[in-house]
């Protein structure tokens, strides 16, 4: 049955994406499972941090730049919101103080867990001071 109710709530926001001229077959869902205070990072710059998990619903933080929607959001399961073009994020599951959290986005969007996110950011960084000083990047075993 919840299979059923997930693949209806797809097609709302396959239809609705679809109006918008976006081809909902060339889009991907990422499903992403959060405790309370922890982010999604969205186009390296949008924040989707969850604030607090109850039974039926959920509290969603979003913040950063590229955001039309920034602010809290207390969301039921099934509820979507569209968090910027083409990114929308939707309540999938919620139970003991986690969510489960389906992102569909175009795949050129990287959508990371934050712990994800800081790790490729503290890499890029290594490998651009590398790059400046002229030093040969040497892949970790």
């Amino acid at each position: 049955m919840p299979a059923t109710f997930v693949r209806i709530k797809v097609r709302a926001i396959s239809c609705h994406m679809w109006w918008q001229g976006v081809d909902p077959k060339r889009l991907p869902m990422l499903i992403l499972t959060r405790k309370e205070r922890e982010s999604i990072v969205i186009a390296d710059t949008i924040f989707v941090t969850v604030k607090k998990v109850r039974r039926c619903r959920v509290s969603l933080v979003i913040s950063g730049s590229g955001t039309a929607v920034s602010g809290t959001y207390d969301l039921r399961i099934g509820a979507h919101l569209q968090v910027c073009e083409h990114v929308t994020v939707t309540v999938h599951e919620a139970s003991e103080g986690r969510v489960k959290l389906d992102i569909v986005a175009p795949r050129a969007v990287p959508v990371h867990r934050e712990e994800v996110a800081a790790r490729i950011r503290a890499e890029m960084q290594v490998r651009g001071q590398a790059a400046r000083l002229g030093l040969p990047l040497v892949a970790a075993l």
